[in-house]
């Protein structure tokens, strides 16, 4: 004969250890990081390394987290010619990797050029530890303006920066147009208290044996 106050006991504990472990998933699901979305019929910068015209946006991350793609807004100008890097300083560069798609949208900068919505999906995540980041799109072919944008209060830092070869300047008037797409890392579960939780579910299984033996 079945226990039946045995069996829902177990059956609790289980569902309770399960949803333990489930709260110390290290990744949370994909999520927008940084917002700071375009405004029309404002102004947009011109944006070339090659060409000594180089800009730059800051951003700060409370937490570390894993960057799967970067969307950004400008004029319109060849997928495969933009220079995309990140930096934890000015000048201290990472390219990025990865395939850019252009999406149209129905609104236009302050000099009548259309404005474009691009993405760039990074072939592999980039893990970027907490605090402060730089982002730099230029356009190495074409000549292409980056559209301002709204600053992100939550995460983005006033103004932006202009280079000129190895110098650059900070520029309090405007920000500049970008997402960043991935996901946050949560805090794991310290090795003690995984190791703790390991041994119940252990001696929950063995206790469930000698019940059925």
């Amino acid at each position: 004969m079945i226990d039946l106050s045995h069996t829902l006991k177990h059956f609790f504990f289980a569902a309770i250890l399960g949803a333990l472990l489930m709260g110390f998933n290290p990744l949370a699901s994909s999520a927008v990081l940084v917002n700071q979305s375009y405004l029309a019929n404002d102004d947009g910068f011109l944006s070339s390394v090659g060409g000594s015209s180089e800009n730059a946006e800051s951003f700060t991350l409370l937490d570390a987290a894993n960057l799967t793609s970067i969307v950004w807004w400008g004029s319109s100008a060849g997928t495969n010619d933009f220079l995309v890097r990140i930096g934890v300083s000015l000048g201290n560069w990472t390219s990025l990797a990865g395939t850019i798609v252009e999406t149209p949208t129905a609104d236009f900068d302050n000099e009548n050029r259309a404005i474009s919505r691009f993405e760039q999906t990074l072939n592999a995540t980039l893990s970027l530890p907490a605090g402060a980041h730089f982002l730099s799109v230029s356009q190495e072919v074409e000549e292409w303006y980056w559209t301002v944008g709204s600053i992100d209060n939550d995460f983005g830092q006033v103004g932006n920066f202009f280079g000129d070869g190895q110098d650059w300047f900070p520029d309090d008037t405007a920000e500049l147009s970008f997402q960043l797409i991935g996901e946050r890392q949560s805090q794991a579960a310290s090795e003690p208290g995984m190791i703790a939780l390991l041994l119940m579910g252990i001696f929950a299984l063995q206790m469930g044996r000698r019940r059925l033996g």
